[in-house]
């Protein structure tokens, strides 16, 4: 994992099957705590496993790759006969290239990428990968795996289209907050206009932004007003992190205010959470923005809305403050697009009798649909009046035309292609 506090998450999963019961998966070894970690972890690698009580075990990237550069080349093939190594945000491979192009290179993308590579090539066939990531891709542009090893691989993806009727939400909805000097005041009211709900807050780094020493300070200050003591979870002061991670774990339930400031970038979660407060945004990296913005998107008992808003920091004429807002927003949403995470529209297609879903993507393929998504966002911002539903249905429908789309029920793509606008904050994403 890419972290060392994620392995707080793995200690113990209970998974529920539905229909099937429960599944508990324990990892019986943790090498991202502890004295000798980097010891234990190499005697983990070679040791015989049939001598180990549960042949589980947690690392990190870096540790991992530690240990792996003082490993001979004997050392290294022992290490990895019968391992199943499963990278944990597996993105950040980066990038398995094949093993005459390596050699020829000299060096890999990535420490964990050469692990990685060497399992491919090393001829033991008992040796199994798992990549996992809902990332699917990388702020760098470089791909997580080349074609000619990712064709070695069995893949399972799970749509957004049918992952989002499984979170039980009725509602979810984004909305950027600017501010004159501190979001602090902002924050307080809306935490304060909704202090039944569960609110992750984001802070930026010290000296980024608005965040100064005391800011923190000032901040929980004025959540003890709203909250006890004991419903206020800092995350961010040095000294009590650690300790307070494991009880976010252990008693997710207790809290009303997770204050935070980098730790809820990837892998980390807090299930409740149903109100994200970025104050750190815009992010310098579109990587890290989709990371946040899906962190209350978790399946959760009692929680059927989900509000992320933004804290911007006003410094131009409200008019190109919202024009730029709103190309951020549309890069996010691309991004999630693209990488087929976020499929907005769904269409209903009438073909010899019967109808089916299908995405636009099935519809029209891969590259149809992007020229298709392009051509829509240039029309879209062309429109001098971006609220008028008739002149929206009618470029969607000059749009269609163009594209040839047949057997489509015009007024439910329509309706799908019109919650892309925009400019329209309580749209929904299906």
């Amino acid at each position: 994992m890419p972290q060392n506090h994620l392995s707080l998450g793995f200690a113990e999963a209970v998974i529920t099957l539905h229909g099937y019961g429960t599944l508990t998966w324990k990892v019986g070894y943790d090498f991202c705590s502890g004295t000798n970690a980097l010891k234990r972890l190499r005697h983990f690698l070679l040791e015989e496993w049939e001598n180990l009580p549960c042949p589980t075990g947690s690392a990190t990237f870096q540790a991992l790759s530690r240990v792996w550069q003082e490993l001979n080349n004997g050392e290294r093939a022992r290490a990895i006969h019968r391992l199943r190594l499963r990278p944990h945000e597996a993105h950040h491979v980066n990038w398995v290239i094949n093993k005459d192009e390596a050699v020829q290179v000299g060096k890999w993308r990535t420490k964990l990428g050469e692990i990685v590579s060497y399992i491919v090539h090393g001829g033991d066939p008992p040796a199994k990968l798992c990549l996992s990531t809902a990332t699917l891709f990388r702020g760098d542009k470089h791909p997580i795996l080349s074609q000619e090893i990712g064709n070695t691989f069995k893949t399972y993806f799970l749509s957004w289209a049918d992952h989002y009727p499984t979170l039980g939400l009725t509602e979810n909805r984004t909305e950027y907050i600017l501010y004159p000097d501190t979001p602090i005041p902002q924050l307080f009211t809306k935490i304060n206009d909704e202090k039944n709900e569960r609110h992750l807050v984001i802070l930026p780094a010290l000296g980024s932004k608005f965040c100064r020493r005391g800011t923190l300070k000032s901040f929980l200050t004025l959540m003890k007003q709203l909250y006890p003591p004991d419903q206020i979870l800092d995350l961010v002061t040095p000294d009590s992190q650690h300790r307070n991670k494991q009880l976010l774990y252990q008693y997710p339930d207790r809290y009303s205010v997770v204050v935070s400031c980098d730790l809820f970038n990837e892998g980390t979660d807090w299930v409740p959470c149903s109100r994200l407060h970025n104050t750190d945004s815009p992010e310098g990296s579109l990587t890290l923005a989709v990371q946040r913005y899906l962190r209350p998107f978790r399946r959760s008992s009692g929680k059927t809305k989900v509000v992320v808003y933004n804290y911007v920091k006003r410094l131009m004429p409200s008019e190109d403050i919202r024009d730029r807002i709103s190309d951020r927003t549309n890069l996010v949403l691309a991004a999630l697009t693209i990488a087929t995470e976020y499929k907005p529209v769904t269409i209903p297609l009438e073909c010899e009798g019967h109808r089916r879903t299908v995405s636009l993507q099935e519809l029209l393929g891969q590259d149809r649909y992007l020229d298709l998504q392009d051509l829509l966002l240039q029309r879209f911002e062309a429109m001098s009046d971006k609220n008028s539903v008739s002149e929206v249905k009618k470029i969607i429908a000059d749009v269609v035309n163009l594209f040839k789309v047949s057997g489509v029920t015009k007024d439910y793509f329509q309706a799908g292609v019109y919650s892309l606008g925009r400019n329209r904050p309580s749209a929904s994403f299906h």
